[in-house]
């Protein structure tokens, strides 16, 4: 255990003192800044120490201001949760924790749908090109195809074999008006 032991104060004392050994509490005040900047400074050098003043930082201030400024930003977040264990959380910090992971996911969720809405409509955009232009090339064979002579005709519709989607209406539509 910790024993209690006075500082000698004079010479006399020091033998009364020394047999309490190298245990001390200490008591005064001026030594408790210094000791905190110390203790802090040596939190700092490793990860989940940044990570635990962090976190008690920021709970702090959210038990303060509970408003979404007070949440750790997502990689703050992430770190956190990957250097300091859960069980290590105090009441408030979990409180800020599980705030900055709904407001996180809401973001992501939120993020994702937008991202999926751009690819969607791009990849819509591009189809819709693809396919006029695809119309386009279509009717030109067609088109090719009525004014061919009789040996070239095999060739070209072996060419319209990837553009039958188009070329089909339009050939119905020549031989119609043929008939």
């Amino acid at each position: 255990g910790v024993q209690t032991c006075a500082l000698p104060i004079s010479g006399a004392e020091a033998t009364d003192t020394q047999a309490c050994g190298r245990n001390y509490i200490l008591t005064h005040d001026y030594l408790v800044p210094s000791l905190r900047e110390w203790l802090a400074r040596k939190q700092r050098e490793t990860s989940r120490g940044r990570a635990e003043l962090l976190l008690a930082e920021r709970a702090s201030a959210w038990q303060a201001n509970p408003s979404a400024r007070q949440l750790p930003y997502l990689f703050q977040w992430l770190g956190i949760l990957r250097h300091v264990p859960r069980r290590d959380w105090s009441p408030p910090e979990k409180r800020l924790m599980a705030a900055a992971g709904k407001t996180h996911a809401l973001r992501l969720a939120l993020t994702l749908m937008a991202v999926a809405s751009l690819v969607a409509g791009g990849l819509f955009l591009r189809d819709r090109i693809n396919a006029e232009r695809d119309a386009r090339v279509a009717a030109g064979k067609v088109d090719a195809l009525e004014k061919a002579e009789m040996a070239q005709v095999l060739a070209l519709v072996n060419d319209l074999e990837p553009y039958r989607r188009w070329a089909d209406p339009l050939l119905r539509q020549a031989a119609d008006d043929s008939a």
